[in-house]
């Protein structure tokens, strides 16, 4: 079974749980969350308008990581379909977030790529992704 994780921007507030609890979860900095929000604002009818978008790994059926990275650090799990990162395989090299389209691979202190994992250890023990079980507006689901 492919995992994924759906984004509904219609019920997103941009209130940062899903960021925040995947930062608590995996214990990293903002810089290095895995989940990013952005906000659009526009004109409607005179009226501005705000969308917001949470991103983050979309775990990719045909991922360009995968295929840029010389030292073959990304995998999809079979079962999952997830993309994984061998971090400590990782050089370092830049290729993999380059190749993103997401935006969604970025680096640690020790020059290491660091990316979602969506949440692979929960979803192998029958729970959600933590930014799932945590978004209180449900714009996040499987």
């Amino acid at each position: 079974m492919n995992y994924k994780i759906y984004f509904d921007k219609s019920k997103c507030t941009g209130c940062g749980s899903c960021v925040m609890t995947c930062m608590d979860e995996y214990n990293i900095t903002p810089r290095n969350a895995f989940r990013k929000i952005y906000q659009n604002e526009y004109l409607k009818d005179g009226v501005v308008q705000v969308d917001f978008y949470a991103i983050n790994c979309q775990h990719c059926e045909e991922p360009d990581c995968l295929v840029a990275c010389p030292k073959n650090c990304f995998y999809k799990e079979q079962e999952t379909g997830l993309v994984l990162l061998n971090k400590e395989a990782c050089i370092g090299c830049g290729s993999c977030s380059k190749k993103c389209k997401f935006g969604a691979i970025t680096y640690n202190r020790s020059n290491k790529a660091v990316k979602c994992n969506g949440c692979f250890e929960r979803i192998k023990d029958k729970q959600i992704p933590k930014c799932v079980e945590d978004c209180f507006v449900q714009a996040l689901c499987l």
